[in-house]
């Protein structure tokens, strides 16, 4: 049981890392364009 919670743990470590990357990436477009920024919000 420990080793599946150990599992869990390390899949939502690793998806909040993937989105903190989509993040900044989705950041990143609302700089590059404004008109997509203002479709999204």
């Amino acid at each position: 049981m420990t080793s599946s919670l150990l599992m869990s743990r390390r899949s939502l470590l690793l998806c909040a890392q993937y989105v903190l990357q989509l993040f900044s990436l989705f950041c990143g477009i609302h700089q590059a364009y404004p008109f997509l920024s203002y479709c999204f919000t």
